[in-house]
């Protein structure tokens, strides 16, 4: 069963935390976006990939959106590993790495039996 949850309206909210990550993703990913680099374009279409589920994700999010959320950010984690392997991947920095860290907790949060 998936179902919403209401909030009211400005409540800080674990879906609105995730949304917050997201858009600091989206734009950390765009500025670091080399033309030449499949990578880079790759990295850049899960950052935005991240967008849709956004209006979900402030309002109420399900379960499914909850997942759709952990698949992405693992699916981050998995490339970054992969670049990082070979190169030294924007710049050094561990941000990237710490907003997945950050998001894939919100998930597992959000992903997380319901109380009876």
């Amino acid at each position: 069963m998936t179902s919403a949850v209401a909030v009211r309206s400005g409540a800080l909210t674990p879906g609105r935390t995730a949304v917050a990550l997201s858009l600091v993703s989206v734009v950390v990913h765009a500025g670091l976006l080399e033309r030449d680099s499949l990578g880079s374009w790759a990295m850049v279409g899960l950052a935005l990939a991240c967008l849709p589920c956004a209006g979900r994700l402030w309002s109420g999010p399900s379960r499914g959106t909850w997942a759709t959320v952990a698949l992405l950010d693992a699916g981050m984690l998995v490339l970054h590993v992969q670049l990082m392997a070979g190169m030294h991947h924007h710049g050094g920095t561990t941000l990237p790495v710490w907003l997945m860290v950050a998001q894939l907790a919100l998930a597992a949060w959000g992903l997380r039996p319901a109380r009876r």
